[in-house]
């Protein structure tokens, strides 16, 4: 499976999460889980960029920019 594929597959996973949490009112608010989703979504966005500035050094021969 690919990073990108894995990615996904974590953002699909937080977002079954946050529907889940939403439906029995996690933390007894919405905005609970709206915010946790945000923030899940934030890493793996964070994520996603360090492993493409990783590539890319890796890519110019291991010399940053």
């Amino acid at each position: 499976m690919s990073d990108l594929a894995e990615l996904r597959e974590e953002r699909e996973s937080a977002r079954r999460a946050f529907e889940v949490s939403v439906a029995i009112g996690a933390s007894g608010t919405a905005e609970f889980a709206r915010e946790w989703y945000r923030d899940v979504a934030a890493e793996i966005a964070g994520v996603k960029g360090c492993r493409a500035a990783s590539e890319r050094v890796a890519a110019d021969g291991g010399r940053s920019a």
